[in-house]
């Protein structure tokens, strides 16, 4: 890449190199990750195959106007994964996502850096030499989702109960308190995720294009994200956050619409409605992986844009560059 593309860019713009990339090199980008989306949907679709049934078998006999009671019974008795599978997938996101998101990272970065694409074998061989500090890095992040998730749940408490005892002296006054609490919560929430997800994902870089120890990656990402650019840094989020509800949604009415002709036009379908639903889930798989490239690269992007602006990447990669070009320099 010629040093005068890292200038620094808008989020537009970072849109806009992101889709491009994506779509330049999206065979190879598929392809990294493919080998792991692939495999794990067809595990969650068998191991949800069972759901499903239990609940076109709701739609029907409410299509048919049931009773209440029987339509109660039936949702009592939804068929979920079985715990085992439930566990082995959990594990899979755990310690096995790491390595496909680490082996993309780097075809992404190599592709923005480099104009070059990353063959299979090589992108995994540097997904697996940081493999054991990615999983460090989402351990890390999990505990602290997981506190975080305890401080708004208990600060959500501590407000309903003001919001309680005003109701019981003004009730007024308590509706429209427990109204803005409401609000507020939300608006807090989707600021907290906002936020969290670039400090999460350049924690993710720095393992993988800096071979940073994931203590320090974790470290590098909140101060990256929460430093000056922490503004940006949350619009960054917004904005990754829209994209990923917009493949989400996208996802959902291929779903749907493959579903329905899959049922209209396939006898088996008829007899067994889940087969519509999974064939129509099949069909949405190209989607999510376009969206996990497309996202990351945002991401990953808006990450060297953060590094640019603060900490002079793109002299780093002119000083580099220049040395390369003397004869004899090391």
């Amino acid at each position: 890449m010629n040093v005068a593309d890292l200038r620094p860019a808008s989020i537009g713009q970072l849109l806009d190199r992101a889709v491009t990339l994506g779509v330049k090199f999206f065979v190879p980008l598929a392809l990294v990750y493919a080998v792991f989306q692939i495999p794990v949907s067809l595990v969650s679709f068998y191991a949800s195959a069972g759901m499903w049934r239990s609940l076109v078998q709701i739609a029907e006999a409410m299509q048919r106007h049931a009773s209440s009671r029987e339509i109660s019974q039936m949702m009592a008795h939804v068929s979920s994964p079985s715990g085992t599978l439930s566990l082995m997938l959990y594990a899979v996101l755990i310690f096995a996502m790491p390595l496909a998101q680490g082996a993309l990272v780097a075809a992404i970065g190599a592709a923005y850096l480099d104009r070059s694409a990353l063959t299979l074998g090589d992108a995994y061989r540097r997904g697996f030499r940081v493999w054991l500090p990615l999983i460090g890095v989402t351990l890390v992040w999990l505990a602290i989702g997981a506190l975080a998730y305890l401080g708004l749940l208990l600060a959500a408490l501590a407000v309903g109960l003001v919001v309680a005892l005003v109701y019981a002296a003004v009730h007024a006054l308590g509706i429209a308190l427990g109204v803005i609490g409401i609000l507020l919560f939300f608006v807090a929430l989707v600021a907290a995720v906002s936020v969290a997800y670039p400090a999460v994902a350049y924690s993710y870089f720095a393992v993988v294009l800096e071979n940073a120890a994931f203590v320090n990656a974790v470290s590098s990402g909140i101060s990256r994200t929460f430093g000056r650019s922490f503004w940006r840094s949350l619009l960054t989020g917004l904005a990754g956050t829209a994209f990923l509800t917009g493949f989400s949604l996208l996802q959902t009415l291929v779903v749907g619409l493959v579903s329905a002709l899959f049922f209209s036009v396939v006898s088996i379908a008829r007899h067994d409605p889940a087969v519509a639903v999974i064939t129509g889930s099949v069909a949405a798989v190209p989607i999510g992986i376009a969206g996990a490239i497309v996202i990351t690269a945002f991401f990953e992007i808006a990450y060297f844009d953060v590094r640019v602006r603060s900490e002079g990447f793109d002299l780093e990669r002119a000083a580099a560059a220049d040395a390369l070009a003397v004869p004899g320099a090391t």
